[in-house]
């Protein structure tokens, strides 16, 4: 995630959405809804991420992914 963050020179970003998530997680904890950690955390690192100024950018290969069982 740090090398992510740094490769456009805001490491920060990084840092903010690790507490971000830490914090997020002990309170569903707390609220007895861990079952929302996995969306909720996705949702909120993505939105944290992008108010930070992360840019918005996808770099793939066109194409499907491997398909093979023993590849997984």
């Amino acid at each position: 995630m740090f090398s992510w963050a740094g490769g456009f020179n805001m490491p920060y970003i990084a840092f903010t959405v690790i507490i971000v998530t830490i914090v997020m997680y002990a309170l569903l904890e707390h609220w007895k809804k861990r079952w929302l950690a996995v969306p909720l955390g996705c949702l909120i690192a993505g939105v944290a991420a992008f108010a930070l100024g992360a840019p918005f950018e996808f770099h793939t290969a066109p194409g499907l992914p491997p398909m093979s069982p023993a590849y997984w």
